[in-house]
């Protein structure tokens, strides 16, 4: 799916509909009975991890990272 949408940024294309969402992996850790974080910026991931290595239960940090081209795309 990520190297048809390269492929449409490469040749110019508007890559309308074509965004993929990924569900709330910290909320589904919450529903699971854990503890579960979105962390958008490098000191909540710190204060977030803080939080995550003083509990006794497990724990899940969310972070986003930047799209990327996938190898191999080819036109």
């Amino acid at each position: 799916y990520a190297m048809e949408k390269n492929r449409m940024i490469a040749r110019g294309l508007k890559t309308l509909g074509s965004r993929f969402r990924g569900p709330d992996f910290s909320a589904i850790a919450r529903a699971c009975g854990g503890a579960g974080w979105k962390a958008a910026t490098a000191n909540e991931f710190r204060r977030f991890l803080k939080e995550a290595l003083q509990l006794q239960e497990p724990a899940l940090i969310e972070v986003g990272t930047a799209e990327t081209m996938v190898p191999h795309t080819k036109i």
